[in-house]
């Protein structure tokens, strides 16, 4: 019954289904199934299922999507029978690949700058560039839009490229760490040993980490702190750090597919300390370039701020319609900030004191520090 469910599904029948039965799922989601299940017995299996079939609900993108859902949840569940199993393997499978040829027709059809930087990148990384779990993460990240998958490879590339033209290598691959290829760590990220080396100011400064462990809902968390931030860094080394810390969360499932959340510390941030040029590029490699998922951004700057209103509108204005929508300025005084942002699923352990919260800032970096290392070179 499962299956003929699955294969039968569209959001327009099922809120038919909720409707007859009063907007109870479980009852809905039964007759439903009961429909799948009978169409398929009086029409046969080719009939039952074909778009064409009299009765049958044209599927639109949302439905395929909606079903491919519903297959990764099947096989996360422990509870689900093994013939439901094996048809969400398969409609896993089928649907990926199919997003896949889409995506591999959408590249060759950008503009010829983009074809230009792709060329260049496929040449130099041909093991990231075309992988398939490389461009699963740009499809993941854009919910399978493949057009805006297709534009976010090709901004990622060209970001790469212009942060390290200047490198000896040109990848921004390790070259002080031979143990590490670019087979070994997806996308070949920058190492840890690379920014000791080159950029010592900027990774020493703290000015953005990960804090330690997820929030309620598997998502990774980052904060940037304004106090740590200073002018006579330079750009590069800033982004280079950003772009070190960002694909180090890459590395966890649970990160690549639930997002990541931004809890920002704007206390003591004044105009002059300001860079409008980082802060660009910044949210360019954030929300044009990465195959991640911000899914909130909680700007804490206190009563009376700078920030809050200066900058926050500016902000607002480059995340996008969509984000916006998950925009949150704190300007309570930060002694309340910890209570407010455990409401959305960070614990206090998570948060830095400087926010009200119990994580002391420099030792939970200089943790994250060492971790790196020894990740790197176990590698």
């Amino acid at each position: 019954r499962k299956v003929a469910l699955h294969r039968g599904y569209t959001a327009r029948q099922a809120n038919l289904f909720l409707r007859v039965e009063g907007d109870d799922p479980a009852r809905a989601a039964d007759r439903m199934a009961r429909y799948w299940e009978r169409r398929a017995k009086v029409l046969g299996e080719d009939r039952a299922f074909d778009a064409t079939a009299p009765g049958h609900t044209p599927r639109t993108e949302e439905d395929f999507r909606r079903v491919y859902g519903m297959a990764l949840a099947a096989l996360a569940d422990p509870r689900v029978d093994g013939v439901t199993r094996v048809w969400a393997e398969q409609y896993r499978a089928t649907y990926i690949d199919a997003k896949l040829s889409h995506l591999e027709i959408e590249l060759v059809a950008l503009e010829s700058w983009r074809m230009e930087t792709l060329a260049e990148a496929q040449s130099r990384w041909p093991e990231p560039y075309g992988s398939v779990a490389h461009r699963v993460e740009f499809l993941r990240t854009e919910d399978f839009d493949v057009d805006r998958a297709a534009r976010r490879i090709a901004n990622y590339w060209a970001f790469r490229l212009e942060l390290f033209k200047d490198d000896d290598d040109g990848a921004g691959e390790s070259s002080s760490n031979s143990k590490v290829k670019c087979s070994d760590v997806p996308f070949c990220p920058l190492m840890m040993q690379d920014l000791m080396e080159k950029h010592p100011e900027e990774l020493a400064s703290g000015f953005v980490i990960r804090l330690p462990g997820l929030d309620s809902a598997g998502r990774g968390l980052v904060c940037f702190t304004a106090d740590r931030f200073s002018l006579k860094y330079s750009v590069e080394g800033l982004l280079k750090v950003y772009w070190y810390i960002l694909h180090s969360m890459l590395e966890i499932e649970s990160i690549r597919a639930n997002g990541i959340v931004f809890l920002n510390n704007h206390k003591s941030m004044r105009g002059s300390a300001f860079n409008w040029k980082h802060s660009v590029k910044a949210s360019q490699l954030v929300f044009d370039c990465l195959p991640l998922s911000v899914k909130s951004i909680h700007d804490c700057s206190g009563p009376k701020s700078w920030f809050a209103n200066a900058v926050a509108p500016i902000v607002k204005w480059l995340i996008g319609k969509k984000l916006r929508l998950r925009y949150n300025i704190h300007t309570a005084p930060f002694k309340e900030t910890a209570s407010v942002l455990q409401k959305y699923g960070v614990s206090m352990d998570q948060i830095p004191t400087e926010l009200g919260g119990r994580l002391q800032f420099d030792v939970a970096y200089d943790n994250w520090l060492q971790e790196r290392l020894d990740a790197e070179n176990y590698l």
